[in-house]
């Protein structure tokens, strides 16, 4: 059903990420810029978490 629908099954059971997100980020420039490391290859991606983690 979820290859039908073109989603995953996390999405069928817990709902939209994006949904999510932008009840759960209020700041809507932080959303966008999430978004966008989401389109980000997996190199990429794991920079952008090491640096996050040195402020957190």
């Amino acid at each position: 059903m979820a290859n039908a629908l073109d989603m995953s099954l996390d999405e069928m059971v817990y709902g939209q990420q994006n949904e999510k997100a932008r009840i759960r980020i209020a700041d809507n420039e932080l959303l966008n810029l999430f978004n966008k490391t989401q389109d980000l290859a997996d190199d990429q991606k794991k920079t952008v978490m090491d640096y996050s983690l040195l402020f957190f």
